[in-house]
């Protein structure tokens, strides 16, 4: 992720397969030495197709290319932010009730990041 900010001219299209693809080739050992034998039958392989192009490809276009006209700061925050939102979205959406841990964390997350934004325009009127 901060490598991407500093990629220059590098268009947010080709930043997203390259990370998606260092991301695969990560992930892909830890899933075999944890998981066995990985099999694919047509609906998973559909599945996986459409969670890695809309959910996360798409996602991280957006994401990539905010983030070339975003601040460092704003960028931060708003992948500090990006677990609380995973959350309150599951709170909302499912009915999954946050544990107190998970609410502490919100919590703190929001409080740190409400905190930053103050700091940060205080720092832009002077």
């Amino acid at each position: 992720m901060i490598m991407n900010k500093f990629m220059g001219e590098v268009e947010s299209y080709e930043r997203t397969v390259v990370q998606l693809i260092v991301a695969g080739l990560v992930v892909l050992p830890y899933a075999w030495f944890t998981m066995g034998d990985i099999t694919f039958n047509p609906k998973s392989a559909i599945l996986l197709v459409v969670v890695g192009v809309v959910h996360t490809g798409f996602t991280y276009l957006l994401y990539f290319g905010a983030m070339k006209k975003l601040k460092s700061q704003t960028v931060a925050i708003l992948s500090y932010i990006d677990p609380a939102a995973a959350i309150i979205l599951s709170s909302i959406v499912f009915m999954q009730l946050p544990t107190v841990y998970e609410f502490i964390g919100v919590v703190l997350i929001m409080s740190a990041a409400a905190l930053s934004e103050i700091k940060i325009k205080e720092k832009q009127k002077v």
